[in-house]
């Protein structure tokens, strides 16, 4: 994670793949750094490609921070906690349980003691 800019203080954050399409501008985060500790500087996501790098598999996103007293400098190193919400009754499928066939991806769902493609 990088550090730019101080007002708005703007981070730099790759997220990892799973998490990823779960990230919408205006989520909440937290950032901490080891210099303050017990304090966390509240931000915001501000962009988010909805795109991976081909060779991380991770998403880079820009929260915007206030940093109204510039606390926190470019090139410092922090933690940073997205607040990403998701649905709890969406089914989680293995990679390679997907069948994909004709640009479209199926899962295999049993029903009636048969296998169709959902």
């Amino acid at each position: 994670m990088e550090l730019a800019t101080l007002h708005p203080l703007r981070i730099y954050a790759d997220v990892p793949q799973d998490i990823a399409a779960f990230v919408r501008d205006g989520d909440p985060a937290t950032v901490t750094v080891t210099q303050y500790p017990g304090r966390r500087f509240k931000g915001t996501v501000t962009r988010h490609p909805r795109a991976l790098a081909p060779d991380t598999r991770t998403m880079r996103v820009e929260v915007d921070l206030p940093n109204k007293d510039s606390a926190l400098y470019p090139g410092m190193y922090a933690t940073l906690v997205l607040n990403v919400s998701s649905t709890n009754d969406a089914a989680r499928v293995p990679d390679d349980a997907l069948i994909f066939r004709g640009g479209a991806t199926y899962v295999p769902v049993v029903r009636n003691d048969r296998i169709h493609l959902a």
